[in-house]
């Protein structure tokens, strides 16, 4: 019996803890947070490049010399890790209750007293890492939730859900130069009637195996219905779409070894004409794919 596996397995990680402090908090830091991670000190540059590359699991930074003389200076840390959704544990003076306030808002996650209080560091690192963790998790299910709920289950490809909600939100901004390819396996009704289900589903499959591995990774293939298959190209015109339609024709007409027959498609292409809704667009390609059967099949059809 075959056994459900866990949407999201956590992986053994260790924490990377950056600080940006003079070398002696550095170091002082070091010691107080090593069991926790990975410590490693940061200047500007270092802070940027670690932000742009995710690699940060926390930031603790410590004032190099008066807390108010770098206000600035901090703030623009302390903003720059939160856009980046990072948490930030702020070295504040104190009992200076306007550098508290000033830290919290403009995005540090914590704050503890500076000079340095290892006992409270230590636990405000360890509370503000496991934080962290969860939300990774969190962040790891719900993003496989939302994969598994647009995704067909026989192709893997995108759903029709998907792809109307992605091709809607580009016709609502105008974006110019989108094309579209309506894709139908020729005779796949047959396929199913002979055949049986499952090797017309193994065929599906195939088929949109052989088109995902044609085209770019910008672009968006689902599975609109049946044994229809829909293509949205981006910052594509009518006549570069109608050439790669061509290719994934021929891709597929090529043969394929998951199935024990020739498999061929037809296809319609429409590029999206200024002020047209998606119904619009997308019965375009429609009826260029009728003229594409209905010209013999295995053929691609340009909408007029």
């Amino acid at each position: 019996m075959a056994t459900c596996q866990p949407i999201y397995a956590e992986q053994p990680h260790t924490p990377t803890i950056g600080v940006m402090a003079n070398l002696a908090d550095f170091a002082a830091l070091a010691q107080v947070v090593a069991s926790a991670g990975k410590i490693v000190l940061l200047d500007r540059c270092g802070l940027a490049t670690a932000l742009r590359a995710d690699a940060l699991d926390l930031l603790i930074l410590s004032p190099r010399r008066d807390w108010w003389d770098e206000v600035d200076t901090l703030t623009e840390f302390y903003q720059a890790a939160a856009r980046a959704h990072l948490a930030v544990l702020a070295m504040t003076p104190t009992g200076d209750v306007r550098a508290l306030e000033h830290a919290f808002t403009t995005g540090v996650t914590d704050c503890v007293p500076y000079p340095i209080d290892p006992a409270e560091v230590a636990i405000r690192v360890t509370v503000l890492l496991n934080r962290k963790r969860t939300a990774d998790r969190l962040r790891a299910e719900a993003t496989a939730m939302r994969r598994l709920a647009l995704t067909d289950p026989v192709t893997g490809l995108w759903n029709r859900h998907y792809l109307d909600t992605e091709l809607a939100a580009r016709v609502a901004t105008g974006e110019p130069s989108l094309s579209v390819l309506m894709i139908d396996i020729d005779r796949f009704k047959p396929i199913n009637d002979k055949h049986g289900h499952a090797i017309g589903d193994r065929a599906l499959r195939a088929v949109a195996t052989r088109l995902n591995a044609g085209i770019r990774a910008h672009d968006t293939l689902a599975r609109f219905g049946g044994d229809e298959l829909v293509l949205m190209m981006p910052d594509t015109r009518i006549e570069a779409a109608t050439l790669v339609a061509e290719r994934l024709r021929e891709l597929v007409a090529d043969g394929t070894t998951e199935v024990p027959f020739n498999l061929t498609i037809s296809v319609g292409v429409a590029e999206l004409i200024e002020g047209e809704s998606v119904t619009m667009l997308l019965e375009r390609a429609d009826k260029a794919l009728y003229a594409a059967k209905l010209n013999g099949r295995n053929r691609v059809a340009a909408a007029s």
